[in-house]
């Protein structure tokens, strides 16, 4: 009999027991939506970048995860992560602070970039202002034209100046390993805080295959790229919460195609990592004069379209292909209309 009482009571406190545990479970449960719920409504509409409204539209507003943009080199993937990454930053409501880390280049070669971008004038402008001195006081015929260009070159050094506040460039002289990019954005996010309390970065790596590891031994490259890419999306998500965009090498792709996610050099860690992923190819790039997906100038010159794949999309319900116009001696990227996007559309999938 004591047997059975003793049975019964030990039925009853696992029951209570039970009871207890599943009502803290329902509790954190619900203090985990209630967690998603007050993010969600915190986020708004998103980052905007209004000089692409295409690709605005198709993100549906920019928000804190890792962002790849993979291509074959000289394809405008470097252009096109500048680009976005500047319109991010410089759009007033979105309180971001870009902070850029040129691992392929140097800093005297992002600048001159920046510049041609903003001004729609040639790199070597700001790059080389004196030879475009002696070219105007030689009296060449584009003299009206070369006082234009360092003009806007000049202004384009202002703009640099003036926007210190909002912009950092670091190249392999500023950092050296993984651990220095991350201690870097942090500071920078810490002190943009102090000043406005809605501020956020946004990082931008190019590339990201390029970065290297303080006293971490690797057995392979695919094995540095698996650790690189589970880092970085750590950084985007947990320590950094912010939008990162990493530019990332292909294999050489032999054949005439564009290219695929198992292109992607030595890692597909970085695909699964990704919450976003575009893959750049450049018909002009690849096929020259016989290209087919590329635009003309006035003069009948060739501009070539940056084809950027989105190929994976975890942030929004888009998945296809948008065009930009890549202006390579300025640095140029714009968004193609909707007309030419359904032109080269109609195109590709009928080749």
């Amino acid at each position: 009999m004591a047997d059975e009482t003793t049975m019964a009571t030990t039925e009853e406190q696992e029951e209570e027991y039970v009871q207890h545990d599943l009502e803290e479970l329902r509790q954190q449960n619900q203090e985990r939506i209630r967690r998603f719920q007050r993010k969600a409504r915190n986020r708004g509409i998103g980052y905007q970048c209004p000089n692409f409204p295409i690709f605005n539209a198709k993100m549906e507003g920019l928000e804190s995860g890792m962002y790849l943009v993979a291509g074959e080199s000289n394809h405008g993937k470097s252009g096109l992560l500048l680009s976005l990454a500047w319109d991010y930053m410089a759009h007033e409501n979105n309180h971001l602070y870009l902070v850029y880390f040129a691992l392929d280049d140097t800093a005297d070669d992002i600048y001159p970039r920046v510049i041609g971008m903003n001004q729609d004038i040639p790199i070597s402008v700001s790059s080389k202002p004196t030879l475009y001195e002696r070219k105007r006081d030689m009296g060449d015929d584009n003299v009206a034209l070369y006082n234009s260009w360092l003009t806007r070159g000049q202004a384009g050094i202002d703009q640099l100046l003036d926007v210190g506040e909002k912009f950092t460039l670091l190249d392999g002289t500023d950092i050296s390993c993984g651990e220095d990019i991350l201690e870097r954005c942090k500071d920078i996010k810490a002190l943009v805080r102090t000043e406005d309390r809605q501020a956020n970065i946004i990082v931008a790596i190019d590339s990201g295959m390029d970065i290297e590891w303080r006293d971490k031994k690797f057995k392979s490259e695919k094995e540095l790229n698996d650790y690189t890419a589970r880092q970085l999306k750590k950084w985007a998500v947990e320590i950094l919460d912010c939008p990162l965009f990493v530019t990332l090498h292909l294999r050489k792709i032999e054949q005439n195609r564009r290219p695929t996610v198992a292109d992607i050099k030595e890692s597909g860690r970085w695909v699964y990592e990704a919450s976003w992923l575009g893959l750049v190819h450049n018909d002009v790039s690849r096929n020259k004069q016989s290209a087919a997906i590329c635009v003309r100038d006035e003069q009948g010159e060739v501009i070539p379209v940056i084809e950027l794949n989105w190929a994976k999309n975890k942030k929004s319900s888009f998945k296809g292909t948008t065009y930009q116009t890549f202006i390579t001696n300025h640095s140029l990227v714009k968004e193609c209309t909707e007309t030419m996007a359904q032109r080269f559309d109609s195109l590709i999938y009928a080749s």
